[in-house]
């Protein structure tokens, strides 16, 4: 693949910039940068490095997809209420690995986890308004 200005500029966004950016808010913030940026182009470049194996791609189940530049394995955490993403250190899957081959004859090369919960701050927010409503 060819050098492109514009993909260097949205992987380095992608490294240094928002954890976990929507495809979106990587347009944004380049916009000002790169005046004739256009959305598609983004999500092409994104694509290509997902391709190469430059990014990892999360899949939101009822949101927008986001990028993720961390590519050693680990899981990610989705706060129900805010929607921000937080990495997690995942345990060893080898015996969940051996299970699935067994049962499938499939071999698991990789894992996407993606575990949904509330975190630290919006719990705290929300049992702040319910001792309020009390």
């Amino acid at each position: 693949m060819k050098y492109s200005r514009q993909r260097e500029l949205i992987r380095e966004t992608l490294s240094h910039g928002k954890p976990h950016p929507t495809a979106d808010e990587i347009y944004t913030q380049l916009k000002p940068v790169l005046p004739d940026l256009s959305l598609g182009t983004v999500y092409r470049n994104l694509g290509q490095l997902v391709e190469r194996g430059e990014a990892i791609k999360l899949t939101m189940p009822g949101r927008s997809d986001r990028f993720d530049a961390t590519l050693h394995e680990h899981g990610h955490i989705l706060c129900i209420v805010c929607g921000r993403i937080y990495d997690c250190a995942l345990p060893s899957l080898a015996a969940f690995d051996r299970a699935v081959e067994a049962e499938t004859g499939v071999t698991v090369q990789s894992h996407h986890v993606l575990l949904t919960g509330v975190c630290a701050d919006c719990a705290a927010r929300e049992a702040e308004a319910e001792r309020k409503h009390a």
